[in-house]
């Protein structure tokens, strides 16, 4: 076989083995942060002063300590005299935690399930709500959860912590 004819059936057997490796996108699903592109939260609009989650929500974290954690996902820490929140956000495919004595309650057509903050039983989970998502460039996405993780040493500190909770808008 001549070197030409070599060029063009090995040109045709590449061409043939790329077609076949191409995937569907309605069976992949994206796995990350999302931003607002995707669930397009918050529809309220914050103040000045809120701490806002791009494709999430936002809160106020009143006269308290802010700092912004980096990782895989959005988060913010609040810490106040006695008390201490984190907030996540982003998409996962692990479970959301298990609330004990959780209550469900609509905080702008966005489901969010929390329980009360207690004084001295350590770091647990208070809240979590999943946004949805849909499509993006074809592709699913995966569900965002926020998930808010808290501790307090005293009643006023819950108390404190318990502002700043009921502060969340989507």
């Amino acid at each position: 076989m001549n070197l030409r004819n070599f060029m063009v059936v090995a040109g045709a057997l590449l061409a043939v083995t790329s077609c076949q490796g191409e995937q569907s996108f309605e069976e992949d699903k994206v796995l990350g942060p999302a931003g607002t592109d995707v669930t397009q939260r918050p529809v309220t609009e914050p103040s000045h002063s809120d701490v806002v989650m791009d494709g999430c929500c936002f809160f106020d974290p009143g006269p308290h300590t802010v700092e912004e954690l980096y990782g895989d996902h959005q988060a913010w820490r609040v810490s106040g005299e006695n008390f201490e929140l984190i907030f996540s956000y982003g998409a996962s495919i692990e479970p959301a935690p298990n609330l004990r004595e959780a209550t469900s309650s609509l905080v702008d057509g966005v489901e969010v399930r929390s329980r009360p903050l207690e004084a001295d039983i350590g770091e647990i989970p208070l809240l979590t709500a999943v946004l949805e998502a849909s499509k993006m460039n074809g592709m699913e996405v995966v569900d965002p959860r926020l998930t808010v993780f808290g501790q307090c040493k005293t009643d006023q500190g819950c108390s404190d912590a318990s502002d700043v909770l009921t502060s969340l808008r989507f």
